[in-house]
């Protein structure tokens, strides 16, 4: 084998290690995630919550809401695979991954998607929106899902877990879901009470807002 050949050897090997290594993270990185809520709530628990929310969008879907950021396209959603659930289990950020199926439109999105346990009754609304743009050589290619997913990894779900500064051991990081608590809307609240309030108030203020506009329901 020459030099050259060799050297070439070597390259792909190293690449195809790099590539495994990071793949490997990835799913370390979504087991780590998807684990602690699971065990937090236990997987049949989990699975519930994951069918209330797609669920809760059906609902909005069929009832023409206005819940999407862009109103005259037809678009694809999916929740991601990964509830992350906070440590009092009445709270869950998750994302929405979003696929625009308009050939005429060339950006796909992912939101931020919340949940909160009100009298042991979960109610979802929508955070932010991250717009996607598309790859310019595939404009007409909506992003997959498996794409938008990796970009959810790495905003919507960064920080949900941090290590524990005595033990080295992974935790949930309530500071995770300030959104939520006391850096969000209500800057007003003091008790449970007045947050529960304006979740509701936000839940509410979704059915406000309705329209015609067709989303394929989700799976």
């Amino acid at each position: 084998m020459s030099y050259h050949v060799k050297q070439l050897f070597l390259f792909a090997f190293y690449c195809f290690v790099i590539l495994s290594c990071n793949g490997r993270k990835e799913e370390k990185e979504l087991y780590l995630a998807m684990s602690f809520s699971e065990n937090l709530v236990g997987k049949q628990a989990y699975n519930l919550i994951y069918k209330q929310a797609s669920d809760s969008i059906n609902s909005w879907i069929n009832g023409d809401l206005k819940t999407w950021e862009y109103e005259e396209l037809e678009v694809s959603i999916k929740i991601d695979s990964i509830l992350c659930i906070n440590k009092s289990q009445d709270k869950l950020v998750t994302a929405l991954l979003a696929k625009t199926l308009d050939k005429n439109y060339y950006v796909d999105g992912v939101h931020f998607f919340y949940g909160v346990k009100i009298e042991e009754k979960w109610y979802f609304f929508k955070g932010p929106y991250m717009v996607i743009p598309r790859d310019k050589e595939n404009l007409n290619t909506p992003t997959s899902f498996t794409k938008l997913h990796e970009i959810a990894m790495d905003t919507v779900f960064k920080g949900y877990l941090k290590k524990n500064e005595e033990t080295g051991e992974w935790e949930i990081n309530d500071a995770f879901f300030a959104a939520l608590t006391g850096n969000g809307g209500c800057a007003d609240c003091k008790t449970q009470a007045q947050w529960d309030s304006t979740y509701l108030a936000t839940v509410r203020e979704n059915w406000k807002h309705r329209d015609t506009t067709h989303y394929k329901p989700l799976q």
